[in-house]
């Protein structure tokens, strides 16, 4: 599997640890699966860390991803979303942007212990 999901030991959030490259569709997988285990433990949190590799998706697979297809997987603006990458590079960027402009509570961090921090607030 190209990811784990589980519920942080302090049950705020769920993580999501992605472990390979990844496309658009598997992206929407997992956050199927996040949003599904969240929505059956009362949890509107989730900690994406996806250091150490990339996304494969295009432009547009950003763009319909944050107004379409995130919806349709159970994404919604009830959510808080905690990015963790290795670095802000203007691909997370424009996704933080696109996320935020549709409506989404999404920040990026490069530091897990201030992505904690702000995810259990």
């Amino acid at each position: 599997m190209d990811y784990d999901i589980t519920i942080s030991t302090s049950e705020v959030y769920v993580l999501i640890n992605v472990t390979q490259n990844f496309t658009k569709h598997i992206a929407e997988q997992f956050m199927k699966d996040a949003t599904e285990l969240g929505e059956k433990n009362d949890i509107r949190k989730m900690l994406i860390d996806i250091r150490g590799i990339s996304s494969l998706s295009s432009v547009l697979d950003k763009y319909t991803y944050a107004y379409k297809d995130g919806k349709r997987v159970g994404l919604t603006h009830a959510w808080v979303i905690a990015l963790l990458v290795d670095k802000m590079d203007k691909d997370v960027r424009f996704f933080e942007t696109v996320m935020k402009n549709a409506g989404f509570n999404c920040r990026l961090f490069d530091n897990e212990g201030q992505a904690v921090a702000w995810i259990e607030e």
